[in-house]
């Protein structure tokens, strides 16, 4: 299967004020996998190496749906998942902070034509 991670990254409610991150700093991600967990630990180890985010085994356990409402009911979309990165403070020095990737995954098939 083939898997479109597409993500938006938001800082933790408690540190939005203080902080602030690029929502769009991960970019999309197609990945082939042969099950949805197999394509999210490839999206971990992706996220880790191009953009210095890292995900826990723990944030990986305890990743909460996300969901949207469609005219049939609700419907999980993705995944929430705690991640954790450096900033740069104003005095130079680096902080490790969490923030949330919102992972929107879409399963890519194949068209018949």
């Amino acid at each position: 299967m083939k898997y479109i991670f597409d993500t938006v990254v938001t800082m933790k409610e408690y540190n939005n004020k203080k902080w602030r991150i690029d929502s769009d700093i991960i970019t999309g991600k197609m990945i082939e996998a042969d099950t949805i967990a197999a394509a999210l630990e490839r999206f971990r180890a992706l996220v880790e190496e191009k953009h210095y985010i890292s995900i826990s085994n723990n944030a990986m356990k305890n990743k909460n749906p996300m969901y949207i409402d469609t005219e049939n009911g609700v419907k999980q979309t993705g995944f929430i998942i705690t991640g954790k990165t450096n900033f740069q403070n104003d005095s130079g020095r680096w902080v490790s902070n969490y923030i949330d990737l919102w992972v929107n995954i879409l399963t890519v098939v194949d068209t018949e034509f």
